[in-house]
């Protein structure tokens, strides 16, 4: 079924809710798969939805992004700012 997760997210997910990964640049952010816990995450205000803040993740590898602008779109934007474009 298109819509079954990955082969790599089920192997995170068997690892439990919360998982260390290796990002492009190295780094070692959190990968959330459990419902209760991303939940909790996007409710709590001391996360950031702002990419341009030093040391956010990188969701895709920086070999393949566009030389774009540096605008943020409102998905990643923090509130007050998010709440008033959305």
């Amino acid at each position: 079924c298109p819509f079954d997760p990955s082969p790599e997210l089920r192997a995170l997910t068997d690892h439990g809710p919360l998982t260390r990964v290796r990002s492009w640049g190295g780094t070692t952010p959190w990968a959330v798969t459990g419902h209760a816990e991303q939940r909790a995450l996007l409710s709590d205000p001391r996360l950031s939805a702002d990419f341009s803040h030093p040391g956010f993740p990188s969701p895709v590898d920086p070999r393949h992004t566009h030389a774009g602008g540096t605008d943020l779109s409102f998905v990643g934007m923090d509130d007050p700012e998010h709440a008033r474009l959305r």
